[in-house]
């Protein structure tokens, strides 16, 4: 057994947090719990005498207010019947076992690896009742933990000398296969469909055919003969294609030929693309409208992580918002949690990169919190869904230092099986860094690639193209991406810093696809890239070679520099405990070449693989609803004392003021006009926040959304 550390509160003081689950389990479950005690643990794999880590328990772990701990032996009390215990499963971020670990190195001022994990912390959970095993699952699954990234286990007071003596810790073991499979495409069209499924790629049976077809060009079997690869497609190829051609990066439906009829003029056109048509079209007018009149303020859109626009003559403003739908619906906080980080990255690699976070925002829509319609298998309770998503939103700005200044929740019965989870991020930076215009993505053949922050794991594979399938049960559990706010906060500041100091050409952040995307997008501007996978770090060993070129594990950024500043990059990363690799190199051979100790594992023709995605063709009909014309008739029966009642208790008037009240939108110091205001304390229209603490500019926020237009 590993040295352990248990804190808890002493009895003396209210414990906040096992008062509201005993309430929830009350009340969601009707099971009665009676008194709940969370106590966290940290199990120590790392030399340190019962001395030292009674010390650095009681100096670093501690509060000395309202704690007590316990050292290498569990809290003992006869009132509680019944025990829970949450850890993370093998590979999941575990942030407080990361944070005390590195509490650990600076209380005993020595090196250690903080790329190994030392520390695991876990919670347990103490209830005063005797409870079933069913009673203590459902507790633990509905309102403690998620199996999908918890190992979740439960005990009775009799079981528990045992259950603690061989406490389970998340070492992960892995069976180490670095081989790369090749894929024979020369198959039926029933089997290629079954093939997309299977390998979770989400192509439908055109796409899969296109690929065939490639493989079988006369031409890309000779340019592979030269790499030593057949014609099959490798795995690493297939699921290369599969990222780069998914629904959440290519935007299929948005960009599809749309035929379209009116049934009720018959009236009959073709739409090439919504998106070009009517978004980047009409953004496209505007443009033009504003350049005419000598107006520069919109600086970049449609071709970079984020919109630029001109916010002041010497600042920029970054805006990026996007959906994590699918995510929260499987992990509720995990998938808000890496939403709204994801839309920080985004803002910190638009352009040369490093933008400093200026505010978060978001719009969730719910199924209502009294649900009572049947739940598919393996579907989450809207409520349930509701509070994870709103924690994960909390912790990706609060534990950030980023501002969540404004905001909207709306409740659906169309959005039970799956949230609506709009997430964003302003961002702001100068007009140059170090001379160069800041908004630029200037990327040269023979620029070294570069990846920053966080390692690669499981966690994250597939996530770009699960987001295109529907939700079942047998949803991959490795889509879940597990966010880490102090990791991407270091990434951040370090981000800002390299800018600043011209050492980075451009950047751009590892979203959906991991490197896959990231450099696979990035080496559009040159026309090719090579990266040697070997080079990655891991967060574990046994990842396979796709694996690791397709994972979207979180906190990582790929950058762009110059040979010469790679040394002072480097050295300002050791500085700001950052760490990065350098992978690859821009190239302009036409082809995008990933190898793995110096085995060619992937070929692909840039123009194939970018351009090469058939193009989606999509009905659409439009009849006018049948609309009620006798509102004034029914008005006048109305008993308006009941509507108003009615109408005060419906879940999308009350007031959200206990939500807001859980992010911090002062952090940063910059907020004018806050989402509650007044004697009131009434909701405002929109938040302000002022660019910094020397001028009167600023920006003001604000959000609309109504799903019952789709009824008209």
């Amino acid at each position: 057994m590993l040295p352990t550390i248990q804190i808890c509160k002493a009895d003396s003081f209210k414990d906040v947090r096992g008062a509201i689950l005993r309430k929830q389990a009350d009340q969601q479950l009707g099971i009665n719990t009676g008194k709940i005690k969370p106590t966290k643990v940290f199990a120590i794999n790392y030399p340190l005498t019962e001395k030292a880590v009674t010390a650095f328990a009681n100096e670093c772990l501690k509060d000395v207010i309202t704690d007590q701990v316990f050292i290498n032996h569990f809290l003992e009390d006869s009132q509680y019947q019944s025990f829970i215990a949450i850890a993370k499963l093998p590979g999941v971020t575990d942030d407080e076992g990361i944070s005390a670990q590195m509490a650990l190195a600076d209380f005993t001022n020595t090196q250690i690896d903080l790329n190994t994990q030392h520390i695991f912390s876990q919670e347990i959970f103490y209830i005063e009742n005797y409870l079933s095993e069913n009673q203590l699952q459902t507790i633990a699954k509905k309102l403690m933990g998620n199996p999908l990234i918890h190992h979740i286990s439960v005990f009775s007071l009799a079981q528990k000398k045992s259950a603690l003596r061989n406490l389970y810790i998340p070492f992960v073991e892995l069976k180490v296969d670095q081989t790369t499979q090749h894929i024979d495409l020369n198959i039926p069209n029933e089997a290629l469909l079954q093939l997309s499924k299977d390998m979770i790629l989400a192509l439908n049976l055109e796409e899969m055919q296109a690929i065939k077809n490639y493989f079988n060009r006369a031409d890309i079997i000779t340019h592979r003969a030269a790499q030593n690869l057949d014609a099959r497609p490798t795995d690493c190829e297939l699921e290369i294609l599969a990222q780069t051609w998914s629904e959440h990066c290519k935007h299929k439906e948005f960009s599809a030929i749309v035929h379209f009829e009116n049934l009720d003029t018959g009236q009959t056109k073709t739409i090439n693309s919504i998106f070009k048509t009517f978004i980047k079209g009409a953004t496209d007018i505007v443009q033009k409208n504003l350049q005419s009149n000598d107006n520069q303020w919109l600086i970049k859109v449609f071709s970079d992580n984020a919109g630029v626009v001109q916010a002041t003559k010497d600042l920029l403003f970054v805006w990026k918002v996007e959906t994590h739908n699918s995510p929260s619906a499987l992990d509720p906080y995990g998938g808000a949690i890496t939403g709204i980080l994801g839309c920080n990255r985004d803002a910190m690699g638009t352009g040369v990169g490093g933008a400093k976070l200026f505010f978060n925002t978001n719009v969730l829509c719910f199924g209502p919190p009294n649900y009572s319609k049947d739940l598919l298998t393996g579907q989450l309770h809207p409520k349930q869904i509701m509070e994870g998503v709103i924690k994960g939103i909390e912790d990706g700005g609060n534990k950030s230092g980023i501002p969540t200044v404004n905001g909207a929740i709306l409740f659906d019965d169309r959005y039970a099986g799956k949230p609506l989870v709009y997430c964003g991020t302003g961002g702001l930076m100068p007009n140059q860094y170090a001379g160069k215009d800041a908004w630029k993505k200037p990327i040269d053949t023979g620029d070294f690639i570069v990846i920053a922050g966080g390692r690669v794991g499981k966690d994250g594979i597939h996530g770009a193209t699960f987001s295109s399938v529907e939700l079942d049960e047998h949803s991959p559990q490795s889509a879940v991406q597990i966010g880490s706010p102090i990791t991407q906060k270091k990434l951040a500041d370090f981000m800002t810093k390299a800018a600043e100091s011209g050492l980075l050409k451009s950047s751009t952040d590892n979203g959906a696809g991991g490197l896959s995307s990231s450099v696979g997008e990035l080496a559009e501007t040159t026309n090719g890239a090579i990266v040697h996978l070997e080079k990655v770090p891991l967060k574990y060993a046994g990842l396979k070679p796709w694996e690791i070129f397709i994972s979207e594990s979180q906190e990582r950024m790929t950058l762009v520099v110059e040979p010469q500043k790679v040394g002072d990059l480097f050295r300002l990363a050791q500085k700001m405990e950052v760490e990065v690799s350098h992978i690859g190199v821009f190239t302009n051979s036409g082809f995008l070449d990933v190898r793995f100790d110096n085995q060619c594992i992937a070929y692909i023709d840039m123009d194939f693989l970018h351009n090469g995605v058939p193009q989606k063709k999509m009905m659409a009909e439009w009849k006018t609803p049948e609309t009620n014309t006798h509102y004034s008739d029914q008005l006048n029966s109305l008993d308006l004392n009941k509507i108003t009642q009615q109408l005060l208790a419906d879940y999308n008037i009350r007031s959200r003021e206990q939500v807001i009240r859980q992010y911090d939108h002062e952090v940063q110091g910059k907020s004018i006009i806050k989402p509650l205001m007044g004697q009131g304390r009434a909701p405002q229209d929109a938040a302000v926040l002022r660019f910094d603490f020397d001028s009167y500019e600023g920006i003001a926020v604000s959000n609309g959304i109504n799903p019952k237009f789709s009824h008209l």
